[in-house]
């Protein structure tokens, strides 16, 4: 049963994935193409290792460049829908979980 919970999710975590590199994508077609794959590298380079540049960088672009879970459901109906989907399925699993029995002892 936790395997179909995970693999409901996994499916949901990987559309999420898809549509914020497709957002990203479109907005960096917005900006100078000689930027581009320097902002990309600096807002996804961790934060300890950037370089002053990609700090700058990345502390202009990076609230055009993600988005919040809000955000995504707003900007992406699909994504809401499924959303929401897997949401009721996860809960519809989890009620079939049987719970683990214990023993009390003293």
């Amino acid at each position: 049963m936790q395997r179909e919970i995970d693999a409901a999710r996994e499916k949901l975590n990987q559309r999420k994935a898809k549509l914020l590199e497709q957002h990203e994508s479109q907005q960096l077609a917005k900006l100078p193409e000689e930027l581009r794959d320097d902002i990309r590298q600096a807002v996804h380079a961790p934060a300890a290792k950037r370089t002053q540049g990609q700090a700058y960088l990345a502390k202009k672009f990076a609230k055009q460049l993600t988005l919040t879970d809000a955000q995504l459901t707003k900007q992406f109906p699909e994504y809401a829908k499924a959303s929401k989907a897997t949401t009721a399925e996860v809960k519809q699993l989890q009620a079939q979980v049987e719970p683990q029995p214990m023993i009390r002892a003293l």
